[in-house]
């Protein structure tokens, strides 16, 4: 991007009301908006690229300071926040290129400082050039309708496949190209031709898969379906950021999994929905293991106390999670607790590898059941890959 446009987007980035996504650089389907919770201030964008993005003010700030960094080049100058800019600017595309492939990108995505750079520095994303290379032929296979129909993709599509710039997008695609995978309509592209106003480029590309392009994307499904990640699915009670089972996945659970070299992914905080249990599937099967955490049960309750939530804690969605991942092929680590009256364990999870947690003392750490769980986990599972990505 040339230099007066990083100004001219900074520039309309500091008014309450902007046009361009901050990440993509795309300009939004309608301005972005201010808002204003009582000191949480936050701005709402609606990105035909990146979805529906809720900033925090903090990284709008940064991205905006970044960006008029770059545009002067004073990107190394003596600055507190200097390392951050860039940052930034190294790795927004990852970022940009996550949040185009992410799903359900009618719901908000909430981003701040921290999940920004978690997504940037998440080691599951393409790196490598052939992975960014699969990521784009999966997403022209995506668009395809039939054999030998042309698609459209963007000139400027580096967040179809993680690649850093229009340069390097543009690499990928000739390589593409070398290697018989695709072909690509070169038009001159010039589209709105009107004699009162300057013509328009076409911001298009018409790509053709070719039979080995088919080819290579059906090796490239079969090998995502069989890929096992560096992830744990944690299945666990919700009940907010300072209740009792968070506390104690934070302080035990979590450090547990991390030691044994794996990312700990805890379910979503969501509605249970039909797409919700579809995404839930798909992390257990990618998952290299699942750890559920029990809740206290007492089925001696009356239905109609449970419905009322009276003295009812439980979690009974983990037989479902727990029989799911165990009909994946995945090893299963059950967590219960130890005390308050007699925990019920039906008798078809007593196969389930099952360790007993204090839960009088879950709001701190349990570094007993810390060791025992990350050296089960090593020796039942093998270490993990020892890079993390937080995923709180």
């Amino acid at each position: 991007m040339e230099n007066d446009n990083l100004e001219i987007i900074a520039h309309n980035l500091g008014k309450p009301m902007f046009n361009f996504c901050p990440i993509c650089r795309k300009k939004l389907i309608e301005p972005g908006k201010f808002e204003s919770i009582k000191t949480k201030i936050s701005y709402i964008v609606i990105c035909p690229i990146c979805g529906i993005l809720n900033f925090s003010s903090d990284l709008k700030s940064h991205i905006v300071q970044a960006m008029f960094s770059k545009s002067k080049g004073t990107l190394n100058d003596d600055n507190p926040y200097t390392e951050f800019y860039r940052f930034i600017m190294n790795n927004y595309h990852t970022v940009g290129s996550y949040l185009y492939w992410r799903k359900n990108k009618e719901e908000v995505f909430n981003i701040n400082k921290e999940k920004f750079t978690e997504i940037a520095n998440n080691p599951d994303l393409p790196k490598a050039l052939i992975q960014k290379r699969d990521q784009l032929l999966l997403n022209i296979y995506n668009r395809t309708e039939y054999f030998e129909s042309s698609v459209q993709i963007e000139k400027d599509g580096w967040y179809l496949c993680y690649a850093k710039n229009e340069k390097e997008f543009n690499s990928i695609l000739n390589q593409c190209e070398t290697d018989k995978l695709i072909k690509r309509t070169h038009s001159a592209g010039v589209i709105n031709q009107n004699s009162d106003t300057l013509p328009e480029r076409d911001p298009y590309y018409k790509v053709t898969l070719t039979q080995k392009g088919f080819s290579k994307v059906e090796e490239i499904i079969e090998k995502e379906k069989s890929k096992v990640s560096n992830n744990a699915f944690v299945v666990m009670k919700l009940d907010g950021h300072e209740g009792m089972y968070q506390n104690f996945y934070n302080f035990t659970v979590k450090p547990a999994i991390k030691k044994a070299g794996y990312n700990p992914l805890p379910i979503v905080d969501k509605a249970t929905t039909d797409l919700l249990i579809t995404e839930i599937m798909e992390e257990i099967r990618k998952s290299a293991f699942v750890v559920v955490i029990m809740a206290k049960h007492y089925p001696e309750l009356n239905r109609d106390k449970i419905l009322k939530k009276e003295e009812h804690d439980s979690n009974y969605n983990i037989y479902w999670e727990a029989g799911f991942a165990k009909g994946c092929g995945k090893e299963v680590f059950l967590l219960y607790p130890d005390s308050i009256g007699k925990v019920y364990i039906p008798f078809d999870l007593h196969s389930f590898r099952q360790y007993r947690y204090d839960s009088k003392k879950m709001k701190e750490t349990q570094p007993d059941l810390i060791r025992l769980l990350s050296s089960n986990i090593i020796e039942i599972v093998g270490k993990g890959r020892e890079h993390h990505r937080e995923a709180d």
